[in-house]
């Protein structure tokens, strides 16, 4: 994955810029912050200007996207994330309660090989999984979230296993397989639905991205304070 000399920004001289987060760590291969994001079809703001194309969503403006449950989506060309091992995906999202499981994000191969993270409508606990094979593997929050509510979720995959942090905390449970995008020939990747399963999110997700290693625990604690103001709190 190469970046490309499109999202290079110029500014006149002697003034004083913040420079964009994937300029401060070259591992940052998706950045989509959804509360500065308009269009039906848009670029990813990193270093890789990811295609983006909105489904339905609504763009709010403030506090990111807002998706109806039912068919709003957005989706990416999954080719550039094909042969990631070590991965984290982070998240910033509202949660709001409905009849079956909510889809935060999926890199889907087929109903039977797919990574996709979502709240369990049962549990109201966030779930990290992946299925390889027809085999899944998952980890899950300690506590169930609450509806209404702004969380910040990280899940890390690949050499260091399956881990979870919830607003900055890492979760207890683990798994210690290996599996990651790399095992996956994706055939979508997609935010707020789950391939073709017709599972989908409702509510608000504020932004997301995606490192090509795993962060560490400091790492994912220091991003979670960096942001949550955005967001109440968190």
């Amino acid at each position: 994955m190469m970046p490309t000399m499109e999202r290079t920004r110029l500014h006149p001289i002697g003034v004083t810029q913040v420079k964009p987060r994937w300029m401060l760590d070259e591992s940052l291969v998706l950045y989509l912050p959804l509360w500065n994001i308009s269009g039906d079809v848009f670029l990813s703001d990193d270093a890789y200007g990811h295609t983006v194309t909105r489904t339905g969503a609504t763009a709010t403006g403030q506090g990111g996207m807002s998706f109806d449950g039912g068919d709003d989506y957005l989706t990416i060309s999954p080719a550039a994330f094909a042969n990631m091992t070590d991965c984290t995906l982070m998240v910033w999202a509202k949660y709001k309660t409905k009849a079956s499981d909510a889809a935060m994000f999926a890199y889907y191969g087929d109903a039977n090989n797919r990574f996709n993270p979502y709240v369990s409508t049962a549990t109201k606990k966030v779930m990290h999984e992946i299925v390889i094979s027809s085999t899944g593997y998952s980890v899950g929050s300690d506590n169930a979230i609450t509806a209404g509510e702004w969380y910040q979720a990280a899940f890390i995959l690949g050499s260091m296993g399956m881990k979870l942090a919830l607003n900055g905390k890492m979760q207890s449970a683990t798994n210690t397989t290996s599996y990651s995008f790399a095992n996956i020939t994706g055939t979508e990747l997609s935010i707020a639905r789950l391939g073709a399963l017709g599972i989908y999110w409702q509510d608000y997700i504020g932004e997301v991205s995606i490192y090509n290693r795993a962060l560490t625990a400091q790492e994912i604690l220091n991003l979670y304070n960096a942001t949550r103001g955005k967001y109440g709190g968190g």
